[in-house]
C-alpha cells in the first residue's frame, strides 16, 4: 500500500477533488480495527468487571482490597456472563447488544455488592455503602472489550506525564522496551488523537502506510517513524514509505486522519 502514501504524496491543489476522495477512502480502510468476536469474549469482560466492583467498593470502604462475593456468587456470575454471551453471539447489532449486556451485569453486582457488604459488615453507614457502589459501578461499567485491563491506569500515568512536561512522542520506544505496554499505547493514543483499536492495527499491520499517515500528522520524526514501524519486526516497505515521508504535507496527512475518523463515526 506505499502506492497510497505515494499518491498522498503526489496530490498538488490542482488534483481533481476526486482523486483526493479516493485516496482518503483508501486510507479509511487503513484505520479502521478488524471487528472483535464479541460473542467469545464478554466472559473475560465479566471478570475484570466483578474484579473491578468488588476491588473499588471494598478500596472506598476500608482502603484496600478486601474480598466480598462469596465461591457461590462467583459461580453465578460465571452462569450469568455465559447466558449473556450466547445472546450477544446471535444479535445483529453487537455493538448495542454488548452494551447491554454490560448494564446488565453491572446491575447483578451491584444488588449482590450491596446485600454482600451489609451482610458482612452491618454497623457501616448506609450513606457510605451507597456511595462505594456508586463507584464500583462506574469504575466496572469503565471495563471495555477492546481495551486492556489497566488502560484506565496508563491513561492516568500518561495524564501524569503530560502535567509534569514528561510527555513526549520519544519516550516511546523506550515504554516499548520495557514492557509498559499499556502505557506505550496510551501515550501514542494521547499523541496521534486515535483510539486504541485503530492505534493496535496501525503498529501491528505489516503495512505500515497508515502508520506513516498519522506519525507525519502528528510531526513525528522519520526517524520515530522508522522505529514505531519496526517495533513488530522488519517490512520491506518502511525504508520506501521512509523516503516518501518527508515529500508529504503534515496538513494533507492531517486532513487525511480526520478524514478517517469522521467517516468511521458517520
Amino acid at each position: 500500500m506505499s502506492q497510497l502514501f505515494r499518491a498522498l504524496v503526489d496530490l498538488t491543489p490542482s488534483s481533481p477533488p476526486d482523486a483526493r476522495r479516493q485516496a482518503m477512502r483508501q486510507a479509511t480502510d487503513l484505520f479502521t480495527p478488524t471487528p472483535m468476536r464479541w460473542d467469545d469474549s464478554f466472559p473475560d469482560l465479566a471478570q475484570r468487571m466483578i474484579t473491578r466492583a468488588e476491588g473499588t467498593c471494598s478500596q472506598v470502604l476500608f482502603g484496600s482490597h478486601i474480598q466480598i462475593f462469596s465461591s457461590e456468587d462467583l459461580e453465578e456470575f460465571k452462569r450469568y456472563a455465559d447466558i449473556l454471551n450466547r445472546e450477544i453471539s446471535i444479535q445483529s447489532d453487537q455493538n448495542i447488544a454488548i452494551n447491554s449486556a454490560k448494564m446488565d451485569f453491572a446491575v447483578m453486582l451491584e444488588l449482590r455488592l450491596r446485600a454482600r457488604t451489609v451482610q458482612k459488615n452491618p454497623g457501616l453507614s448506609p450513606i457510605r455503602v451507597e456511595d462505594a457502589l456508586e463507584h464500583a459501578k462506574a469504575s466496572c461499567l469503565s471495563c471495555d472489550i477492546n481495551y486492556p485491563e489497566d488502560w484506565p491506569e496508563a491513561q492516568q500515568a500518561v495524564k501524569d506525564r503530560l502535567e509534569s512536561g514528561l510527555l513526549s512522542a520519544f519516550f516511546l520506544p523506550k515504554l516499548w522496551r520495557d514492557g509498559q505496554t499499556s502505557i506505550f499505547y496510551a501515550a501514542f493514543c494521547h499523541l496521534t488523537e486515535l483510539d486504541y483499536p485503530q492505534a493496535v492495527k496501525l503498529l501491528m499491520s505489516q503495512d505500515k502506510t497508515g502508520l506513516a499517515i498519522a506519525c507525519r500528522a502528528s510531526k513525528f520524526d522519520v526517524s520515530l517513524f522508522k522505529l514505531l514501524a519496526s517495533l513488530n519486526g522488519p517490512s520491506p516497505a518502511i525504508d520506501t514509505l521512509a523516503d516518501l515521508y518527508p515529500r508529504l504535507p503534515v496538513d494533507l496527512a492531517g486532513r487525511t486522519v480526520r478524514f478517517t475518523k469522521a467517516l468511521a463515526a458517520a
